[in-house]
């Protein structure tokens, strides 16, 4: 046979080479298919949850039961997949087929990781008393909310916490012990007057007449108004806006320095949610965030929110959001004897306190719009007004049991950065509701063909589902050194029957792409490496080659352990892609 091969390694951290390995002592082979919607250029991905009127998620929906209008234009779809990510219980006693596949006696093996859920703990937001609560729900959820597959991360958005996945209730108990509230610099609150970021904007931005009274208000009545202040100190009416001895110029520049100080905390927040998303992203397992905040206003950062929610819906990472206030009484709040300002007639009184009540209302609305949002476009759940924080935390982390997937290309989209307001309908609402996305940016820059096949060979290797387009056995073997060490072997075989090739002249190309990734028992990545195989054959060796087939062996050098290893292999011509997992236990 006249065939020519060529074999380069890059991109992934390498350890060994192509290389054959010495002879193995214990070795596992498996496969098993599954489907996968496909990245592809101008692709937009909406994940839709469709519940009825108890909020029961509802299956049994196909493609045709949607439509999908982009800025008003109804869309045709492209790719659907319904999807139901419950993951099992515990597992169970393997069957004798798969004793006879993967001899126990021969090669050990453990439960990989199915399920990583990261508690994403606002500690700069949270009250004090909130995140006593939230520690004591951790400690329950910890106990009836987390099985052997399961993997927990506990992190927060000021940094201070920062334990990863992981198994051991030890360090989860810890993590939650050293919750607390930890503002960031220069935080507003407690401040004279005090301005909300809602209250800030309305003044900073639209200079909104109520806002600017009943903030002179508190200044003249606290005494952190020039010249003003005491018993004495005269309050504005609501009717009127005038400027009292230079107060109201005061105010307007705090607000704008307030505006500025929420307005850097919301680009921070939302920065660390897309690191916190692409740290997720890199797991190969079910991905969930739980959010746990009172919410936030994105306030100039909007486009920032969409695509975190962009970036989690193409990662397959579901959000969900859990407020630690428990019931909120905005009318309450508004009307606490601190917020009265200096009002000396009844009639003042209740107009502020009616004011101020709208006021917290709709801060409070538009703040829990963002974490809601969030989870309505991923797939997850928002619960908002509980007191059972326990149960809270067991219902925003887990999955919907069904969720459907669409994907489409838009029509005469322009690379402009601009918003697109999208709408998914159902041809027989009968009812119920459908949570989706609300939009999305149009990219700024579209990605070339390279960097959308970079990123899909990405994805695959960093999930847990298997897929299996091109016909790829995959078997493991190891041995130990005698430094103490380990080799592992990974053996990717092609059939080449299943490959297409382009002819050239009187000769027959193809390119395929293998990249093998190795994670520890807790789902880290520890390494991995890719490899290009350029095949040219002739004519009338094509058929020996697909009879033949063809072969790649990949070789880590390891410490004794339990892993999971992921081979990813796609070719250049079909645009097929296989993507399989193997676990593998070196004793130590």
């Amino acid at each position: 046979m006249t065939a020519l091969f060529s074999i380069a390694c890059a991109a992934f951290p390498a350890s060994g080479g192509a290389a054959p390995g010495s002879p193995p002592a214990q070795s596992s082979t498996q496969t098993q298919p599954t489907f996968q919607i496909q990245s592809k250029t101008n692709v937009v991905v909406v994940r839709v949850v469709v519940r009825d009127a108890k909020g029961k998620p509802v299956d049994g929906l196909t493609q045709n039961d949607f439509q999908l209008f982009d800025n008003g234009k109804l869309q045709t779809v492209a790719q659907f997949a319904v999807e139901h990510p419950v993951a099992s219980a515990e597992k169970a006693p393997a069957t004798a087929s798969e004793r006879l596949a993967q001899p126990s006696e021969l090669q050990p093996t453990f439960a990989a990781p199915e399920r990583f859920v990261a508690l994403y703990i606002d500690d700069t937001r949270a009250r004090s008393e909130d995140l006593a609560r939230v520690r004591e729900a951790g400690l329950r959820f910890l106990a009836n909310g987390i099985r052997s597959q399961d993997r927990l991360g506990i992190f927060t958005t000021s940094g201070f916490v920062n334990q990863d996945y992981t198994s051991d209730h030890t360090k989860l108990e810890a993590a939650l012990a050293k919750l607390q509230y930890r503002p960031n610099t220069g935080d507003p609150r407690g401040e004279c007057p005090e301005l909300s970021d809602y209250q800030a904007d309305l003044i900073a931005n639209h200079e909104d007449p109520d806002a600017v009274t009943i903030a002179v208000n508190e200044a003249i009545k606290r005494g952190c108004a020039p010249t003003h202040g005491g018993a004495g100190a005269r309050a504005i009416g609501l009717t009127t806006a005038g400027d009292v001895g230079g107060v109201k110029e005061v105010i307007l520049a705090r607000a704008k320095q307030v505006f500025e100080l929420y307005d850097l905390q919301a680009h921070t927040s939302l920065y660390t949610l897309q690191e916190m998303i692409r740290r997720v992203a890199q797991l190969p397992g079910q991905r969930e965030i739980v959010l746990v905040t009172p919410g936030f206003m994105p306030l100039t950062f909007r486009s920032m929110l969409e695509d975190a929610a962009d970036l989690a819906v193409r990662s397959n990472v579901v959000i969900g959001a859990l407020d630690p206030r428990g019931l909120v009484n905005t009318v309450q709040t508004a009307d606490a004897g601190d917020q009265q300002f200096n009002i000396d007639s009844d009639s003042d009184r209740r107009e502020e306190t009616s004011v101020r009540m709208n006021y917290e209302q709709m801060r409070d609305w538009a703040a829990w719009a963002v974490p809601a949002e969030l989870a309505a476009a991923t797939g997850g759940e928002a619960i908002h007004n509980t007191n059972d924080l326990a149960a809270g935390l067991v219902g925003v982390s887990a999955p919907p049991p069904v969720s459907y997937t669409l994907a489409y290309s838009p029509t005469d989209l322009k690379s402009d950065g601009k918003f697109h307001t999208l709408k998914v309908r159902l041809n027989n609402e009968r009812g119920l509701i459908v949570d989706a996305r609300k939009g999305y940016f149009a990219p700024r820059e579209v990605p070339s063909a390279q960097e959308q096949i970079d990123a899909q060979i990405k994805e695959a290797a960093y999930s847990a589902g298997e897929t299996m387009e091109l016909p790829v056995n995959l078997q493991t073997q190891f041995f130990k050194t005698k430094a103490g060490g380990a080799q592992l072997t990974l053996i990717a075989r092609v059939d080449a029957r299943g490959l297409s090739f382009r002819k050239e002249g009187t000769t027959d190309t193809n390119h395929l792409r293998f990249v093998a990734v190795v994670f520890d028992e807790d789902g880290n990545y520890v390494t991995g490496q890719q490899k290009d195989l350029d095949v040219t054959v002739s004519d009338a060796s094509l058929a020996e080659l697909r009879t033949q087939g063809l072969s790649m062996r990949t070789i880590f050098a390891l410490v004794p352990g339990s892993y999971l290893v992921r081979q990813v292999v796609r070719d250049s011509e079909g645009g097929h892609l296989t993507a399989l997992s193997r676990t593998v236990v070196i004793p130590r």
